[in-house]
């Protein structure tokens, strides 16, 4: 078995190994994205199921390099795999064999089948066939919403804010306002499934075609997750052609900003208030807690199969189900807010923008600005989400909640922001 391993490795992986030592771990989530560096924007090149016995011999970050230890399911991944840097975040390790792990031949045969083409067809299928929506509309959202940047552009960007070291709010014995950020977040494969068909529905309506501007609100994003417990996820920001100011989010990882909402918005403190605010509404599962009873589990999620394959007899019910459930939660992506998720989302928030070194104030201000073009505007429908919120009681209870984080000014970067977004 040391042998085998052995030959696996690369020079330049048996270096690391002697030089740090390895520890093993195994994968604990039903898919494990495996990436080419130590960060959620980097290049995926694999997906592996539960119960893999990993080698460890850097980490980084919350990020892990690895080695797999398992000869069959490096045979199945291919000689490729073997000389990529492979990276795994933390969130998804564990020090024994996750309950419900595959014996090593099936680990095999479904990591050859868990590439990251296999994952983006299962999302596809889920949307077609949940999302109510046209596949031609399925897959011009799914090529748009694609938006890539390169480390290196990742790293330009951050070096211009001030970095910051966490912080957390005053310990307060029974404290229960404290924002949902600290947790690990997993999306499943149905979730981005049918968020990517809801989210196929609403892009329909119109996006804004401007690459550097979606680049923009994608860099922000991936460096303001980067302070909370799911920082190795992807969130997808997209903007919508809408004179409203509007914001939401939908299950699987997707923001859409309206061209009001950018309008509102005076620096990039307060672009990053909007999409962070947003992350935590999908993070909280805010818009999936009035259907989550609906919710079936997907046992494909397990083994990335086909839904036939594993529910065979039920299918009928589960399918169902997730009609049910896919239309439910576009519904409640569309209905007015309900106060108490508005308020946990802008705590959430000011949170991450303290951590990530934007001045934090960014909430409330969006909050005032908000109630004013809600206030001001006739053209607002009455069906706008913001339009029966208490953005008083809104702005208080953040106020509030800042005046218990340790923290001190903070960037807006109105210029950078000027010169992509008013330019």
């Amino acid at each position: 078995m040391a042998r085998s391993l052995v030959c696996l490795l690369t020079f330049s992986q048996l270096l690391l190994v002697c030089a740090f030592g390895q520890t093993k771990e195994y994968t604990q989530r039903a898919k494990n994205d495996v990436r080419k560096g130590p960060g959620n924007y980097f290049e995926l090149i694999s997906v592996l199921p539960k119960g893999v016995a990993l080698e460890i011999v850097k980490q980084e970050s919350g990020w892990a390099r690895i080695v797999i230890a398992d000869p069959a399911v490096v045979k199945s991944l291919g000689d490729d795999f073997r000389r990529r840097d492979a990276w795994i975040s933390k969130n998804c390790l564990g020090k024994s064999v996750a309950s419900g792990s595959l014996s090593g031949a099936q680990l095999a045969l479904t990591s050859a089948k868990a590439s990251p083409a296999a994952v983006a067809a299962a999302i596809r299928g889920f949307a077609l066939r949940y999302g109510r929506t046209t596949s031609a509309d399925v897959d011009e959202f799914l090529r748009k919403q694609d938006v890539t940047f390169t480390p290196d552009e990742y790293q330009r960007f951050i070096a211009e804010i001030p970095k910051t070291k966490f912080v957390s709010p005053a310990k307060r014995p029974g404290a229960k306002d404290e924002p949902p950020v600290e947790s690990p977040y997993d999306f499943t494969i149905s979730e981005q499934g049918i968020g990517a068909g809801i989210a196929a529905r609403v892009a329909s309506k119109g996006l804004v075609e401007d690459p550097e501007l979606v680049k923009y609100l994608n860099l922000i994003a991936a460096y303001v997750v980067h302070y909370s417990g799911f920082y190795d996820t992807q969130f997808k920001v997209l903007v919508i052609r809408d004179a409203q100011p509007n914001a939401f989010a939908i299950p699987g990882g997707y923001v859409f900003i309206t061209e009001g909402m950018l309008g509102l918005c005076q620096n990039e403190a307060d672009l990053a208030a909007v999409i962070a605010h947003e992350i935590v509404h999908i993070v909280a599962r805010h818009g999936l807690r009035e259907v989550e009873h609906r919710r079936p589990q997907i046992r494909a999620d397990e083994v990335f199969g086909e839904l036939e394959e594993e529910i065979g007899a039920e299918e009928d019910t589960v399918v169902a189900e997730l009609e049910d459930y896919a239309i439910e939660a576009y519904e409640t992506v569309m209905k007015p807010r309900l106060q108490g998720y508005e308020e946990e989302s802008d705590r959430g928030a000011a949170l991450l923008l303290v951590r990530a070194g934007y001045t934090p104030t960014a909430v409330p201000n969006m909050v005032q600005r908000i109630q004013v073009a809600v206030a001001t505007n006739p053209n607002i429908e009455f069906e706008n989400p913001f339009a029966k919120l208490d953005f008083k009681k809104r702005h208080t209870s953040v106020m509030n909640y800042l005046s218990r984080l340790n923290y001190r000014g903070g960037v807006t970067k109105e210029d950078r922001f000027k010169s992509i977004v008013k330019r």
